[in-house]
């Protein structure tokens, strides 16, 4: 059986050596996290990869939940306006920095994802680099709620009913009554009947 060295780097991996994202979730702690929260780390070969410009080592991320035929799928990109402030860690003794970025989510900003258990300490995920945006493939413990997702009503469109000529009948004065007898008003009835049964 062959060894795997363990390494004491904070992402799980050597720092500078491979591009991996890892996730965990963690309970509210008070400090760090302020509620049941879901971390992305990502290192920083893989930012290099990705190409995200960083200011004294931060940047804004935007967080995209995938939904219909992305469900299961977050995407990860460059938001400097609205996005969470992700920031890479210390540098080392000559003043390079080899740290990747960080960010932690409280779970109430999904909407339509939800935690199956808590905490689940971070472990590599699958990702896709596409240009400079990042997707990520959830993992068991974190799915796709489509309660979440209203379906979209059916309309169906409205058909309207072929207008019939109803029969008219003369218009009779009050001063002048219109007088039938029994075989009269029977065939005008059948008249109606015929006219409306069509």
């Amino acid at each position: 059986m062959p060894f795997v060295k363990v390494h004491k780097a904070r992402m799980g991996t050597p720092t500078g050596n491979e591009p991996v994202v890892t996730m965990g979730a963690y309970l509210a702690d008070g400090t760090v996290h302020k509620g049941r929260s879901v971390a992305f780390r990502m290192t920083y070969p893989l930012v290099l990869q990705l190409g995200w410009p960083l200011k004294d080592g931060k940047i804004g991320l935007g967080v995209l939940e995938g939904t219909g035929s992305d469900q299961g799928y977050l995407q990860i990109v460059v938001d400097e306006q609205n996005g969470y402030r992700a920031s890479q860690g210390s540098k080392d003794r000559e003043g390079h920095t080899y740290y990747g970025l960080a960010i932690s989510l409280t779970t109430e900003r999904f909407k339509h994802y939800i935690l199956n258990e808590c905490p689940v300490t971070s472990s590599a995920v699958n990702h896709i680099v596409d240009g400079d945006t990042l997707i990520i493939e959830c993992p068991d413990w974190f799915r796709f709620n489509p309660q979440s997702v209203s379906e979209p009503e059916l309309k169906l469109p409205k058909v309207e009913e072929p207008k019939r000529p109803l029969p008219r009948a003369n218009s009779v004065d009050r001063d002048d009554e219109l007088h039938l007898n029994r075989r009269e008003r029977r065939a005008i009835a059948q008249q109606v009947t015929r006219v409306l049964k069509r």
